[in-house]
């Protein structure tokens, strides 16, 4: 998309590109969001899902539209495989404003003990303590908070998460990039076979940087996410909880 239509749209537009649809509101942005709130893209009625980090920020888009709400849905993957999967990541990803190509050269090891790995990032984010020490006071704040606002998808379980999704959202095949398949079977074959290799990929990466338990480099990044692994475990119970209370509803 334009980089110039993202930034200042004059009215909201619907783009399709590889074969998926986009409004031209960019709300991982703190000025799209702004954007998204200015040209009431909530009562638009244009965007279906709408994604973004700033889940705080992101409420003020809603708070004029009292016939329009908003449900949240995430995908938690474990914080030791998360952080390992970041590593990688940055140090190869040229287009991230974030890459930085010292941790090329950067064993795991040297990376976690560094200020460059995140620090029980998900439950600063959802608890909203970006600057202090993370606390017990935050690890029940951020739980709670996922339990009341969020339809949680595992990532360690990512086909039977996007099946919740479908079910809850009652979404289709459609407007996906799996769009360009009529059969929905095969649709359905599509996707399992990319997430199986997402999935294989992620397990040969901490094989090859040599992160298992008991090792030294897990122990170290675990240092650094004790909370998020709390968390973690926590939302593993609450995938199951939110699995009975969906059947009750439907």
């Amino acid at each position: 998309l334009d980089a110039k239509t993202e930034q200042s749209p004059e009215t909201i537009s619907v783009i399709e590109k590889a074969g998926s649809r986009y409004v031209n509101i960019d709300t991982t942005t703190l000025p799209g969001i702004q954007k998204a709130k200015e040209m009431n893209l909530a009562s638009s009625k244009k965007a279906h899902v709408i994604v973004t980090s700033y889940l705080h920020e992101i409420t003020a888009i809603f708070q004029d539209t009292p016939n329009t709400k908003g449900r949240m849905f995430t995908m938690l993957r474990n914080p030791i495989e998360r952080a390992v999967h970041m590593f990688s990541y940055l140090s190869q990803a040229i287009w991230e404003p974030t890459y930085d190509a010292s941790l090329s050269t950067m064993s795991i090891e040297d990376y976690a003990r560094s200020t460059r790995i995140e620090n029980n990032w998900m439950v600063r984010f959802l608890s909203q303590n970006k600057g202090s020490e993370v606390t017990n006071h935050d690890l029940e704040l951020a739980k709670e908070v996922l339990r009341k606002k969020f339809l949680v998808g595992l990532y360690t379980k990512t086909k039977e998460s996007l099946n919740r999704y479908h079910r809850f959202f009652a979404w289709k095949n459609t407007n996906t990039h799996f769009s360009t398949l009529h059969d929905p079977e095969e649709a359905k074959t599509c996707m399992e076979s990319k997430v199986s290799n997402l999935q294989m990929n992620d397990t040969d990466l901490m094989k090859k940087l040599g992160v298992q338990k008991g090792t030294k480099a897990y122990s170290l990044i675990l240092f650094q996410n004790k909370f998020d692994m709390q968390l973690y475990e926590y939302a593993q119970d609450l995938f199951e909880a939110q699995e009975r209370l969906l059947d009750l509803m439907t």
